[in-house]
């Protein structure tokens, strides 16, 4: 079977239900996140209990982080910043896949997530003719490790420029009306442009 399960909780308007609400009273976004994971935990015990966990592909991912004043951004969608573009990415393959989990410090575009799917449970389709990224298990080249995002918010809300951004390990390069360049070894917090002007 498959299962698409969109927790949608940690948005604006953060307002955790009660339990998570208290706990959480000076940073309602982490109760939102606290009650994400407790909901998630839930589905993993019910797995477990069914004896299907060890049998499952399991995929968490998220589409989008939230800048919580990074940069001056609030919430999400008008800049490329790591705040909203580095989010958790976690592969739970098939216990009898053979594929050792081991973590990543590259980043991986989230696109890799169909491919992943496919190749993790040896299936073929004719639709991955029209992937562009490889399965995240499969292995890496150091070219694989540049990814690619992009935000047409402001464009499509606002008619402002739209942002894209291409990053590996060390640096982040932004396209924007001011182009934007970090070291990410030495400035993960994306402070000092490197392309002052």
């Amino acid at each position: 079977f498959f299962l698409w399960l969109h927790l949608y909780d940690p948005h604006s308007g953060y307002s955790p239900p009660e339990l998570f609400r208290t706990r959480f009273t000076e940073s309602p976004y982490d109760g939102e996140i606290a009650y994400a994971d407790h909901e998630l935990g839930r589905v993993i015990a019910y797995l477990k209990q069914r004896g299907l966990y060890d049998r499952m592909l399991i995929i968490l991912a998220s589409d989008h982080g939230e800048s919580l004043g990074d940069h001056g951004e609030k919430e999400h969608g008008f800049f490329v910043y790591h705040s909203t573009m580095h989010v958790p990415l976690v592969v739970k393959p098939p216990l009898a896949s053979g594929f050792k989990p081991h973590p990543v410090s590259d980043p991986v575009p989230i696109m890799g997530i169909a491919p992943t799917i496919l190749g993790a449970l040896n299936l073929h389709d004719p639709i991955e003719q029209q992937f562009e990224t490889e399965s995240l298990v499969a292995p890496r080249s150091s070219d694989a490790a540049l990814v690619y995002s992009e935000s047409f918010y402001s464009f499509s809300s606002f008619g402002w420029s739209p942002v894209r951004t291409v990053n590996n390990r060390s640096y982040q390069f932004i396209e924007a009306p001011k182009p934007e360049l970090f070291d990410l070894r030495n400035d993960p917090e994306e402070k000092r442009n490197l392309i002052a002007g």
